[in-house]
């Protein structure tokens, strides 16, 4: 219809294993969090760990569970171990940094910085799965024969 200002998407249902996937990185994603606000909080309160070891801590830990659960539980990729996290560090790397310097433009132009952080952080979650769906772990189990 002319002068639609929303166009319409096609009509193309999400197929069960891809609506799982993104279910399961949505699971990854709420633990990576937990884990790097919850770790640091442990190893000083508990542990007597400085804040600044504690939560470089935190950042590895969380590394490295999300290149593991984000290969073998969210995408089961089938890829090369060491290819996949190559690929894996320099995405993080690159993200990092967007994600920085997006966070550094939105300030910039004015919006509070946790309205800035919160679109930051939203849009690279939805980048970050087609990101690491699409170019880093590409070797996938057939969704078939996913039980």
């Amino acid at each position: 219809m002319p002068g639609r200002l929303i166009p319409r998407l096609p009509k193309r249902p999400v197929s069960r294993a891809r609506a799982a996937e993104a279910m399961r990185y949505t699971v990854v994603s709420g633990m990576s969090a937990v884990v790097t606000l919850g770790l640091p909080v442990l190893l000083h309160e508990f542990g007597g760990v400085d804040p600044r070891i504690a939560v470089g801590i935190a950042f590895a830990v969380v590394f490295v569970m999300n290149f593991l659960t984000t290969r073998y539980f969210v995408f089961r990729s089938t890829d090369s171990f060491w290819s996949s996290f190559r690929k894996f560090l320099l995405s993080s790397l690159m993200f990092r940094g967007a994600e920085y310097l997006g966070f550094l433009g939105l300030f910039a132009l004015g919006l509070p910085y946790y309205v800035a952080q919160a679109i930051v952080v939203g849009l690279s979650f939805i980048l970050k799965f087609l990101t690491l769906k699409h170019l880093v772990f590409k070797g996938r189990v057939a969704p078939d024969s996913i039980a």
